[in-house]
């Protein structure tokens, strides 16, 4: 799910959040709202995911600035997702 404050990516055991995530998606992807719900939207502008949706994907930890990105928790890391993504 999404924070609505921070707007990050929570994970969730069960309706306990876990922790939130930043995620730097690669060049190209963005997040935004698709009929009112929050979307993964790949670089051709097609939805990839919505919430609800599991993801596979790989990545690690970095920087925010190493990712050109901010992070909406104050973290000193983000993940920055890179290479294949896949539904599960």
């Amino acid at each position: 799910m999404v924070d609505e404050i921070t707007k990050c990516l929570v994970v969730l055991k069960g309706t306990i959040q876990v922790w939130q995530v930043d995620v730097a998606w690669p060049q190209g992807w963005k997040v935004a709202v698709r009929d009112s719900t929050v979307a993964l939207v790949d670089p051709a502008g097609r939805t990839f995911a919505k919430v609800g949706d599991r993801l596979a994907l790989a990545g690690g930890y970095v920087e925010p600035a190493k990712a050109h990105c901010v992070s909406c928790t104050n973290s000193s890391r983000v993940f920055a997702a890179s290479g294949e993504m896949r539904l599960l």
